[in-house]
């Protein structure tokens, strides 16, 4: 009978095979790269991402490339809680525009706003600095 046999240690391997989306680190945490439509990153649409619940929206946001989703990872250890999920997006822009691209884009440079902001004016401020040192050092 079952009575009779001494107790033992049961030892289970587990062995998780490549997947198609995800990456699985040691930690729990998954990782994800997901390329996304260059003028959607641009304009922060949001898009759908695979997690292992299944599809996920995530709100894009043209500063960032990274994103982390708390607790949609894989759990370390039996019943323990869930790492998260790291998803990088990579943006895609066509290789070339179409006409109507191009006027838009045109309308878009016309409108200036790019110009208001602090790295690119600082930037141009800086080129035209080490234009004019050039300039007066060929002298």
């Amino acid at each position: 009978s079952r009575k009779d046999l001494p107790p033992a240690d049961l030892e289970i391997r587990v062995e998780i095979a490549p997947h198609a989306f995800f990456q699985l680190d040691d930690d729990g945490t998954i990782r994800c790269e997901i390329p996304v439509d260059g003028f959607a990153w641009i304009a922060n649409r949001p898009i759908q991402v695979p997690t292992v619940s299944g599809l996920q929206t995530l709100q894009l946001q043209r500063d960032r490339l990274s994103y982390r989703l708390d607790g949609q990872g894989f759990p370390v250890e039996r019943r323990g809680s869930r790492g998260d999920q790291l998803i990088t997006v990579l943006p895609i822009f066509p290789d070339t525009l179409s006409t109507d691209q191009e006027i838009l884009l045109d309308q878009l440079l016309a409108t200036g706003a790019h110009a208001q902001d602090d790295r690119l004016r600082s930037w141009n401020r800086g080129i035209r600095a080490w234009e004019r040192g050039r300039s007066e050092r060929s002298r």
